[in-house]
């Protein structure tokens, strides 16, 4: 739509929030993350140094331990399962190839192919999972455009509660241009769908630039935060808190002892037991 100067874009920005709802009915409690949001990027094999800036995209959130994102290359189910028993992952992004497969059965490829309701039960066992990513940057065109949101809502359940997927086949640095910003929203606990904007934003370079209509976002109806950041915690807060309240009260009692001595009042001092020395007879 034109209104005579510029395009149209609701989706990229903020007061036009565009979203998908999934079919789930209840939304899961938002999961509570203690310590950096830790994103999983998951590749085909020898693709990591494409998609590696995104270290240097988010340099400095990582070195505040704000983020950490990890790239590992997989070739089956089985790869994919040993890297989520690494460490507790928030955030899985795949980075693979969607398509129908001879059987008319949807699958995402890595190097092998792998059916997307197994994936749906191994992605249920890992509760921390809050949020899916699902891109490709593989040769040639999806066969249908809706393909990686049909494969993306497969994989959403009561505790993954959101899908962020790209409509088409994309470059590594335009997945990674998004990635780094719209994850870089979220830690900053920017709502989702507005994290998204932010990450479709980041894709307009100019008038003819049409890649920020890719990303797409699918969530729970009444889904209102995926995450809740956690403070770390100090070993020492409850010492620095317990002499915080000491120095106070000494301070107090203190004043007021000051201030009976300058108004020449007496201080009344607790009665103290009166201490007698033993008297013993000389021995002859």
């Amino acid at each position: 739509m034109i209104d005579g100067t510029r395009q149209w874009a609701p989706a990229i920005n903020d007061d036009y929030a565009v979203v998908r709802l999934s079919s789930i009915n209840e939304p899961a409690p938002p999961i509570l993350v203690d310590g950096p949001l830790r994103v999983l990027m998951l590749v085909p094999p020898d693709q990591t140094p494409q998609f590696s800036m995104i270290h240097t995209m988010l340099q400095s959130e990582i070195s505040a331990r704000r983020i950490s994102v990890s790239i590992i290359e997989v070739h089956t189910l089985a790869d994919i399962e040993q890297a989520l028993s690494q460490k507790i992952y928030h955030v899985v992004h795949f980075v693979g190839d969607v398509f129908l497969n001879a059987d008319h059965l949807i699958r995402i490829a890595f190097g092998s192919e792998i059916d997307v309701f197994e994936l749906n039960d191994l992605l249920t066992q890992f509760p921390d999972i809050g949020l899916i990513c699902v891109t490709m940057a593989a040769s040639g065109e999806p066969q249908i455009r809706a393909m990686p949101q049909i494969f993306a809502a497969l994989l959403m359940s009561k505790t993954i509660n959101a899908a962020i997927t790209f409509s088409g086949i994309s470059r590594p640095d335009t997945i990674v241009r998004f990635a780094a910003t719209c994850y870089n929203a979220i830690i900053e606990d920017v709502p989702l769908d507005l994290a998204v904007t932010r990450g479709r934003r980041a894709l307009t370079s100019g008038r003819r630039d049409v890649n920020w209509g890719l990303a797409q976002l699918r969530i729970v109806p009444g889904t209102e935060r995926l995450f809740v950041f956690d403070i770390p915690n100090d070993p020492w807060s409850w010492v620095r808190a317990t002499l915080a309240v000491v120095g106070i009260a000494a301070a107090i009692i203190g004043a007021i002892l000051l201030g009976r001595l300058l108004s020449g009042q007496s201080i009344l001092m607790p009665n103290l037991p009166t201490i007698t020395q033993p008297t013993s007879t000389p021995k002859p």
